[in-house]
């Protein structure tokens, strides 16, 4: 369990850790297909967080989290703790994100324009033969929902974060001492001597008495009882090899049927003059009604400064696209210009360019998709006749089991009997091993017991099993086990020997200086251990203080054969570290001293911020 917490823990700050870029630029998103009007779910300083910016980015997050753990751990993505835990991380990621803003605009750090219209210019990602492309542009940012304007007033904030990191990386806040002090640290290596004491040698000396296995027989005989054996039956399904059978007649009918589905909403092309203020606004809006040309204003006084430069257009939205402002002005005849309208951002004076009428998509167009759906509910529809099967028969055969693998083109597997120690490698599945363990637990007075049970894996995998176990609560015979039982007790007597020889030669040792050095040595064997090494031994000896003339350092080991071994910290040197080695572990330093004054910085603002969490149902 410790093992899952830690790991859903490091999962979560991964994966949010990873679209931290991506949560700067959409932690502010006020764009034309989001309702401007989404209650606020947290204020920052009168500054306010939605629903739909965070279900944007969780929705994000998960990808990613898919994406970096497939389906080993889908059950843990699914948990209401793990979903939980992510949707906390990534709102304390966008409120620390919009109270460092808050505090760059009060140290007033400015990012010129000229140098973020420079950024994005040299962005491959919206260039086209090495050269900026703004259809690209305009593309790429309608595909991610989001403005030029949003963008680059977004992109000015990345930079501002950029310009915190970098001075508090320019300041001197790692001492010249302390970079010493870690190279040293990390350079060192230590020469240890062992001297090993055999466990298993010492069993032939020790002497057990029949009272002393009785005793031990009558205190852990439930040790000895036989374990309960189980034997599955199982069909492994394969949603997606599931044969169906879709007769032509049925595309016709869904086609029919789900019309709708298949119409092609109405596309309108837009241009906008976007300004600061209401009465520049006002001033526009006359002159367009004088016969001013509506691109050659927005060229020259719309504050968007990518849409401007094509005379103000946005491209195409539909309706369900557009938020309800600018569906509430409709919009529906060529060249019709909208009143001013107030978003959060700037006031904005909509142009309907062009219109493409609504069409319908052909049969042929849309045989594919029709397809997919027509399985995917067949699908569904066998698997719920499935599931009924298992529910109506208590006794559950593996006549009807094989039945059901015929139907679904699936094997019926049968493994031989086996112990809760031996499962099958084939059905090593947590689902099914968590399954077989409870009804183990089951208090049964019957020999044999079967069950059945369908255990869902993933959307794709699944399993339907029918478990007989065979109980058998019997001790095993005394005489049976009486020879093993002597040997576990010789060896935990040869243990506790093994443990006083090296405790006694460890004394001996401290007394006698020379000895290290005599061929009578204990100490035969010498290693070097570097502190990057992964074995326990290493965590062991470099717990050991600095090796003394008046004290000797040492210490014990049970290796995992069950020998013991001594451990003589026998000397302690520093290896040379070249400058590519230094300046890693400065700017790992450096790294480290960032994150934690940035972590410092976000909370000393959030104890000052007005935070103000609403109702909603995230949590």
């Amino acid at each position: 369990m410790n093992f899952l917490k830690k790991l859903t823990n490091k999962i979560i700050l991964n994966t949010v850790l990873i679209i931290l870029l991506l949560s700067i630029i959409l932690n502010n998103i006020k764009n034309y297909q989001y309702n401007y009007f989404d209650p606020y779910i947290v204020q920052i300083n009168n500054e306010g967080i939605t629903n739909k910016q965070i279900n944007y980015i969780y929705k994000i997050t998960r990808e990613q989290q898919k994406k970096e753990l497939g389906n080993t751990f889908h059950n843990i993505i699914n948990t209401k703790t793990f979903k939980k835990k992510t949707y906390k991380k990534i709102l304390k990621n966008l409120i620390d994100e919009i109270l460092l803003k808050q505090y760059a605009n009060q140290l007033g750090f400015i990012v010129q324009e000229k140098k973020i219209n420079y950024i994005i210019a040299h962005l491959p990602y919206f260039q086209e033969n090495g050269k900026f492309n703004y259809k690209i542009y305009l593309h790429k940012l309608n595909k991610i929902g989001i403005t030029s304007y949003q963008y680059k007033n977004n992109l000015k904030m990345y930079k501002i974060k950029d310009i915190i990191i970098k001075k508090l990386s320019n300041s001197e806040f790692i001492l010249k001492y302390e970079k010493q002090l870690f190279f040293k640290m990390l350079s060192e290596k230590r020469i240890v001597k062992k001297s090993y004491i055999n466990t298993f040698n010492l069993m032939h000396n020790q002497t057990i008495n029949n009272k002393e296995i009785n005793k031990y027989y009558e205190k852990y005989h439930n040790l000895f009882s036989s374990p309960i054996q189980y034997k599955i039956d199982y069909v492994p399904i394969q949603t997606n090899k599931i044969p169906i059978l879709i007769d032509p007649k049925e595309i016709r009918h869904w086609y029919i049927t789900h019309i709708q589905d298949y119409i092609n909403p109405i596309n309108k092309n837009y241009s906008i003059i976007q300004t600061n203020n209401l009465k520049e606004s006002k001033n526009i809006l006359n002159q367009l009604k004088n016969n001013q040309l509506f691109h050659k204003l927005a060229k020259y006084k719309s504050i968007d400064p990518i849409s401007s430069l094509i005379g103000g257009n946005i491209g195409w939205l539909n309706n369900s696209e557009c938020n309800k402002e600018i569906k509430k002005i409709n919009l529906t005849k060529i060249d019709q210009i909208s009143p001013i309208i107030k978003f959060q951002f700037g006031y904005i004076i909509f142009k309907l360019n062009s219109i493409t009428l609504s069409t319908i998509r052909s049969l042929s167009e849309v045989q594919n998709e029709i397809i997919k759906n027509i399985k995917k509910q067949k699908i569904i529809l066998k698997k719920k006749y499935i599931y009924q099967k298992i529910i109506n028969h208590h006794y559950f055969s593996s006549i009807l089991l094989k039945k059901i693998a015929n139907n679904i083109n699936a094997k019926l597997i049968t493994t031989n009997w086996f112990t809760k120690y031996t499962i099958p490698n084939l059905i090593q599945k947590n689902e099914i091993i968590q399954y077989i363990f409870n009804i183990s637990n089951i208090n049964c007075k019957k020999y044999i017991k079967t069950y059945s049970k369908w255990i869902k894996i993933n959307d794709n995998i699944s399993y339907i099993i029918k478990i007989t176990i065979r109980k058998n609560n019997s001790s095993i015979q005394f005489h049976n086990i009486q020879n093993k039982i002597k040997s576990i007790l010789k060896y935990q007597y040869a243990r506790k020997t093994a443990l006083q020889i090296a405790k006694k030669k460890i004394i001996e040792f401290n007394k006698n200086n020379k000895i290290v050095n005599n061929k009578k040595s204990i100490f035969k064997k010498s290693i070097i251990i570097s502190r990057n090494n992964q074995q326990s031994i290493s965590k062991l000896v470099f717990q050991l203080p600095y090796p003394k003339k008046e004290k000797k350092q040492l210490t014990l080991q049970e290796e995992n054969n069950g020998n013991i071994t001594i451990l003589y910290l026998y000397k302690v040197i520093n290896i040379k570290l070249n400058n590519e080695e230094k300046k890693i572990i400065t700017n790992y330093l450096l790294q480290c001293q960032i994150e934690s004054i940035l972590t410092n910085l976000t909370n000393n603002l959030r104890k000052k911020a007005n935070i103000q969490y609403k109702k909603n149902n995230l949590f």
